[in-house]
Order: C-alpha cells, then structure tokens, then sequence
C-alpha cells in the first residue's frame, strides 16, 4: 500500500470533519444571537406603556430567560464545542498514529506509550516515527493550553486551579477571549473560532511534515 492512500485520508477527513463543526459553531451562535435580539425586542414591546412599578415586575419575570439566552445557553454551546473540537484533534492524531504503524509495520502502538491524549500521539510521531512534528509554534502552544481548559470542563471537582488560571493570564488571546471565576470559565463568542483557526493552522503544518516524512523509509 503506497503511503498517499492512507495518510491523505486521515488528514483530509479531518478538514472534511474541522469544517462541519465550524458550520455548525456559525449556525447555532448565530441561532442563540437571533433569539436573544427577539427576545430583547419583544421585553422593550411590553415594556413601551407599562408604568415604572409594572416595568420593573415585567423585568423581574423575564430575568431568568435573558440569563439563559444571553449567558446558559452560549456557554453550554461553546463548552461542549471545545470538548467535541478537542475529541477531534486527539483522534486525528491518533489515526496519523496508526496510519504510520499499519503502513510501516511497526511493533510498536501509540497505545504503548506513557501519557494520553494530544500529548501521547505528539510523543509517538515524534520519537517512533520520527516525524519533525510542528510543537514549537503558537498554533500548538495555544492548542495545549485550550487542552487543559477542555480537562477543567470534563474532570474538574469545582475549582480552577491557580495553575491554570495563571496559564491563562499569560496569553493574550486566551485571556481577552476567557472570564475566569473561581469555580468556571466563561468563553467569549470569538473563542471557539479561534479554537478552530489554531488547530487548521496546526493540521496544515503537520500535513506538510507527514509529506516530508512520507518520502523517507521507516525509522
């Protein structure tokens, strides 16, 4: 089997799948943005001939729908995009991962080396197969740290860590596009899509260093 027929396939169904779920992104914030301008439009409506005293109860009634609209619904759809979007790059590489062995006929699985996740894949591309994988630009800086908001959402107890909190401070993008709480981070409508950007950046550098490799015979 000659190399194009497989690794063409992992990273060009990776394009295929990065672009659905930034429709899908465009879709549903456009959607959630939609419903809270009309839900905006029809309170100011009922608001036009009512006194201040009915105003104010009209007000204290629709309060909780605008918080759900405005601030529940959004985050609860960034969240698990960057759960479903860190989900996708992990398989991706895991899948680059098995390409390389099924084609090389290496012993030797992504499963059997230490760590897990993204991590876990870089570390057997690049010592297995040898691959100069792109881990010193920004695209993949920004990816790790997006990582680890990712593992807040899905394993934290309550509590960001001082740790993290600082990771994020640092960089300038993440922290202008995050509201951190002691117990939550908060995600500007901007984050997830550049999310996205960083991990097309990332996908078309490692595409052109699985080329690079694809000429070469096994490690």
């Amino acid at each position: 089997m000659m190399f194009s027929e497989f690794h063409g396939f992992s990273l060009t169904f990776a394009d295929y799948e990065l672009i659905q779920l930034k429709e899908y992104s465009r879709i549903v914030e456009t959607q959630l943005e939609h419903k809270l301008a009309n839900f905006n439009d029809w309170v100011t409506k009922q608001a036009a001939h009512l006194s201040e005293a009915e105003k104010h109860d009209l007000y204290a009634s629709v309060g909780l729908e605008h918080t759900e609209l405005s601030q529940i619904h959004p985050q609860i759809l960034r969240q698990s995009l960057v759960i479903a979007l860190a989900s996708f790059l992990e398989k991706t590489l895991n899948s680059l991962c098995q390409d390389f062995r099924k084609h090389w006929q290496i012993d030797l699985s992504f499963h059997d080396i230490h760590g897990k996740g993204i991590t876990r894949a870089q570390k057997y591309l690049k010592k297995v197969i040898k691959i100069d994988f792109p881990d010193t630009n920004a695209a993949w800086q920004n990816i790790l740290l997006i990582n680890e908001i990712r593992n807040f959402y899905v394993h934290s107890e309550g509590n960001v860590s001082g740790e993290l909190v600082k990771r994020i401070e640092t960089a300038s993008e993440n922290r202008a596009l995050t509201k951190l709480y002691p117990e939550s981070i908060d995600l500007d409508s901007k984050f997830v899509p550049f999310y996205i950007e960083n991990i097309e950046k990332f996908v078309r550098q490692l595409q052109q260093k699985v080329l690079e490799k694809a000429k070469h015979e096994p490690p």
